[in-house]
This record gives structure tokens, C-alpha cells and sequence, in this order.
């Protein structure tokens, strides 16, 4: 079973964290700002991690 093309496995979850690290770094270097309330304007692993899973359980504004 997969989620995103990562295996249920722990060395694949540490995979999963340094691309959501990968990401988080990106956006705040693209000057895009982090829109979650309370947050500061860049983006956290866990930012990333909680956009994803929003994003694909159809969570809307």
C-alpha cells in the first residue's frame, strides 16, 4: 500500500519528510507566504505535511 508513491515504511515516511522539507523550503524562497493563521510567513515540514493532507482530503476554504 502506498500514499503519494511512498510505502508504509519508516525509511520511506523519512523520504516523505524531506521532500515535504524540500517543499517547505522552496515556497518560502519563492517568497510564497505561509497562509495557515498563526503561523509565521515561512513554511514548516509539518505546514507542508497538513497542506497535503487537506488538499487530497478535498478540505475546501
Amino acid at each position: 500500500m502506498t500514499w503519494l508513491g511512498y510505502e508504509f515504511t519508516a525509511t520511506e515516511y523519512g523520504r516523505f519528510a524531506k521532500d515535504c522539507e524540500t517543499l517547505a523550503e522552496t515556497l518560502t524562497e519563492q517568497g510564497i507566504e505561509n497562509p495557515f493563521p498563526g503561523r509565521p510567513k515561512k513554511w514548516l515540514v509539518s505546514d507542508v505535511d497538513m497542506a497535503l493532507f487537506a488538499r487530497l482530503s478535498g478540505w475546501k476554504k
